[in-house]
């Protein structure tokens, strides 16, 4: 959708307070070359699903999905097929997490 110059300065700021809060997490590296933001993965059977941000580490990965509304048990399920995709790949999940931006919750999922 598109903001008003007002709305976008609000939603500016929320994101940089939420991001702020959460960066003893780790979800926001440095290194911006380890993250991979929205990729599509294809699962054999041939569903796409894409991860809002999994940040990669030599073979560990950790996965974030941002929620801005209420906490549903789908997205739980939904970040746990995320992880077995990558752990399929190869990878190691070191963490699968829930971020509710607007409250700040987070759910570790794994």
């Amino acid at each position: 959708g598109s903001l008003s110059l007002e709305n976008a300065s609000q939603v500016k700021e929320i994101l940089a307070r939420g991001i702020e809060s959460v960066m003893s997490e780790g979800w926001f590296p440095a290194q911006r070359s380890c993250v991979l933001n929205e990729m599509e993965i294809t699962d054999v059977d041939g569903r796409v699903y894409r991860p809002d941000r999994v940040i990669r580490r030599g073979r560990k990965v950790i996965i974030v999905d941002y929620k801005f509304g209420e906490h549903h048990a789908k997205y739980e399920r939904q970040l746990k097929s995320y992880a077995d995709l990558w752990e399929r790949m190869g990878y190691e999940v070191e963490s699968a997490s829930l971020w509710y931006v607007l409250t700040g919750d987070i759910v570790r999922v794994l």
